[in-house]
């Protein structure tokens, strides 16, 4: 029992860190990506063609 308990903690441990390089991934492309859209509307408006 107390042997599983361990291998329980950590599994939990590796898929904490795994899901939380994950969620900084997103969040770094997600950044990335509004980035990318606010510079192509800057430069419409301030060229002025829509």
């Amino acid at each position: 029992m107390r042997h599983e308990n361990y291998t329980s903690l950590d599994c939990r441990a590796n898929y904490q860190k795994a899901n939380s390089k994950v969620r900084k991934k997103m969040k770094e492309a997600k950044e990335e990506w509004i980035e990318e859209k606010y510079t192509i509307i800057d430069k419409v408006m301030t060229t002025g063609s829509i």
